[in-house]
């Protein structure tokens, strides 16, 4: 498949919180992990990213989605 970009491996999860919810836990996961081994970000960001992603699958799906996007874009 190739290397999946930061934002498409989100998109990804996006997809997988609406359908999968079993493969969207271990996709999110990994993507916090990548997330944080690309851009080593500062601790407050990590758990941004981390509530956000809660929030995408448990939460308002569009505040969780936006506030990823955020991240991505200015890392």
């Amino acid at each position: 498949m190739g290397h999946v970009s930061l934002a498409d491996a989100l998109l990804l999860c996006e997809l997988l919180a609406k359908t999968d919810v079993a493969r969207y836990e271990r996709a999110a996961l990994r993507w916090l992990q990548r997330f944080i081994d690309e851009r080593l970000p500062p601790l407050s960001e990590v758990a941004l990213a981390a509530s956000a992603l809660a929030e995408l699958r448990h939460g308002t799906r569009n505040v969780g989605a936006e506030a990823l996007k955020r991240l991505v874009r200015h890392g």
